[in-house]
């Protein structure tokens, strides 16, 4: 376990190890020497990164679904910068690394301060070198002698990699050197564990690294972020389109950091949040250490937690179904009409037949063959819409189809004009139909029950 290697950062033993002859101004970071309190700049990094539960008071996200198919995601932290971890950059602003992003293309990326005025950003160079000094003061904290020219490469390699699956070789070499071998000391074994967890979080993502004024070091403040993604989740999602449920899976190992934090879903259009669920367990174990669930909601849903073990893993589970008042409920109304009229036919079938044979039926039957392509058109008609949209109203609208089917195979069997028997037969069986139809439609209502 990793509490060990929290109590040592604390008391200062990344101080006492940080490699001091590495160069941060060759990297393009300011302050190259230890600072005032004895910690270079990666170190200052590093424990930031660390220790957020220490000045990060509060984070809130939230995540709303937009039509064009992108997640729109707000982060809000209300923290008070400090002043010993501070980063100095040239003229009357500091640095600070705020979190780990995923490594994927962002958009439309806003960075605010409590009066939403506009905040730097560093750029992929400046917060990778950041990023390597980092995690190069981590491995300092294993061993005390400096890294290796293959291990900066190493470090170097996987940082600045566009993913993780790119450098798993590199990843893998690095896990495997000396300096994770402290089978012998449990102490050890623990900080490498953490430093091992750091190396992967840096290959999968980046830092976000935000300068602020200077003024804001040591007061309490609040920093807010915004962008698009064009993915929702960092692992499969579960869909079961035959119900209308698709299960997402959200990362919430940055929400956790956070002395407390709130995490918020916003359902798209047409879709209701079902569950709201969020596990967090050990790493190392694999044993979940807490579940907290949301009380039942609809198209806004709340979570809230506390500060776990920064190597612990926390994810939401958040489960989409249609929204029972919307296709469901008209679909259900369309079906149950169609069983009326089935039915009524069915019982009608000898004077129905009778009538049909005293009128021609060849127009009605062309008429019905080219309203066929008509349905297609009703089920690709539809507007703009989010991709969790789709897959979760895919069964309402294949039983949309399937009882519009149902209803056309009547029409012809109608214009067909075969006898009594076969036509009340025929339109029993298509009857029949349309209660399994809705017997189906019966499975997609409910929103609750187990994930």
């Amino acid at each position: 376990m990793v509490h060990a290697w929290f109590e040592s950062i604390t008391g200062g033993r990344v101080c006492r190890h940080v490699d001091r002859g590495d160069s941060a101004e060759s990297r393009g970071l300011a302050d190259a020497v230890p600072l005032d309190d004895g910690l270079t700049v990666g170190a200052r990094a590093l424990r930031a990164l660390l220790l957020p539960q220490v000045w990060i008071h509060r984070r809130v996200e939230s995540l709303a679904f937009q039509p064009t198919g992108e997640t729109r995601r707000r982060i809000s932290w209300d923290l008070t910068p400090p002043q010993e971890w501070a980063i100095a950059i040239t003229g009357e602003r500091v640095a600070l690394p705020l979190t780990t992003l995923h490594k994927r293309p962002i958009k439309r990326l806003d960075v605010t301060g409590p009066a939403d005025e506009s905040l730097v950003v560093w750029e992929t160079e400046r917060n990778g070198n950041l990023a390597a000094e980092l995690m190069l003061a981590g491995l300092s904290t294993l061993g005390g002698a400096p890294a290796s020219a293959r291990v900066r490469e190493l470090v170097r390699t996987i940082v600045f990699a566009e993913s993780a699956e790119h450098v798993q070789a590199e990843l893998d070499e690095l896990l495997a050197s000396d300096a994770f071998n402290h089978d012998a000391d449990p102490n050890a074994a623990d900080e490498a564990e953490a430093v091992a967890a750091l190396a992967k979080s840096l290959a999968e993502g980046f830092l976000l690294v935000v300068e602020i004024p200077r003024a804001w070091v040591g007061e309490r403040t609040v920093v807010k972020v915004s962008y698009d993604d064009d993915r929702v989740s960092t692992s499969s999602e579960r869909i079961d389109p035959w119900v209308g449920r698709t299960t997402l899976i959200v990362d919430a190992r940055g929400s956790a950091g956070a002395a407390s934090w709130h995490l918020e879903l916003h359902a798209p259009a047409n879709l209701t949040i079902s569950r709201l669920r969020a596990a967090i367990w050990d790493s190392a174990s694999e044993q979940v250490v807490r579940e907290s669930e949301a009380a039942p909601s609809d198209s806004t849903s709340h979570i809230n937690g506390r500060f776990e073990h920064l190597w612990w893993q926390a994810q939401a589970q958040v489960r989409f179904a249609p929204t029972t008042a919307g296709l469901l409920n008209q679909v259900t109304l369309g079906v149950l009409l169609g069983i009326a009229l089935l039915v009524g036919a069915s019982f009608a079938a000898a004077p129905l037949s009778d009538r049909l044979s005293q009128d021609g039926g060849s127009g009605t039957l062309a008429g019905l063959v080219f309203s066929f392509p008509a349905l297609f058109m009703a089920l690709l008609a539809r507007s703009s819409e989010h991709q969790l949209v789709s897959r979760v109203l895919m069964a309402p609208r294949l039983a949309s189809f399937c009882s519009a089917v149902s209803l056309w195979c009547a029409g012809v069997l109608v214009a067909w004009n075969p006898n009594e028997d076969v036509l009340s037969t025929g339109l029993g069986a298509l009857a029949t139909v349309q209660a399994a139809i809705l017997f189906w439609l019966g499975l997609m209502r409910p929103v609750g029950g187990e994930s």
